[in-house]
């Protein structure tokens, strides 16, 4: 009859061939650091640029390079809403700790206008859209009026046929800007490194 192993024996068995690399758990947490500083410098109206720089000098520049390029990456997203802070200055600067910050910093710069763009587009393409369909709409209650009789008011919001072609509109938009925003982050990514 065999001996009956401890659970603390099992597990002693499968972690003795398991390796700690101290190297990567560093670097892993020193590039936390770095994008926790950068998070706080984006998020917070107080947070100054210099107070940054003296909190990322003790950084290695490739250590900097990478955690600055995950936070710019991650902060180039559509946004919703009209711009109206100063998000993307805030993350414009941050390329002044990376490598080939010339080249990246036009790049940036032409994409942050591209993304401040598409919130104004999209509200136009609603505005165009809600003006090209009020007539139809308004013939439709017409129609109603004159089948059914009484007081019959319709509005863009609850007509179906306009929210779907809409929606279908706003997909495209989106798509559209989603795409060029993925070729131009894959752009700055390799002037980045």
């Amino acid at each position: 009859m065999g001996r009956i192993k401890s659970a603390w024996e099992i597990a002693l068995e499968r972690t003795e061939a398991i390796e700690i690399d101290s190297q990567k758990i560093a670097k892993t947490i020193a590039i936390e650091k770095i994008r926790k500083a950068c998070g706080k410098y984006l998020t917070e109206d107080s947070e100054d640029f210099a107070s940054l720089e003296r909190s990322l000098e003790k950084f290695d520049s490739s250590l900097l390079n990478e955690a600055i390029k995950q936070t710019i990456l991650n902060g180039l997203t559509l946004p919703q809403d009209e711009v109206t802070d100063d998000r993307f200055t805030r993350l414009g600067k941050l390329l002044s700790f990376t490598q080939n910050c010339i080249q990246a910093t036009e790049l940036f710069e032409q994409l942050a206008g591209f993304l401040s763009q598409y919130p104004v587009h999209k509200k136009q393409l609603i505005e165009q859209m809600k003006s090209q369909f009020e007539p139809m709409l308004r013939e439709k209650e017409a129609r109603l009026r004159a089948e059914y009789g009484g007081n019959v008011t319709l509005s863009l919001e609850q007509d179906k046929e306009f929210l779907e072609l809409l929606k279908n509109n706003l997909e495209q938009l989106d798509k559209r800007y989603s795409e060029t925003l993925e070729g131009a982050k894959n752009n700055l990514i390799s002037l980045l490194g």
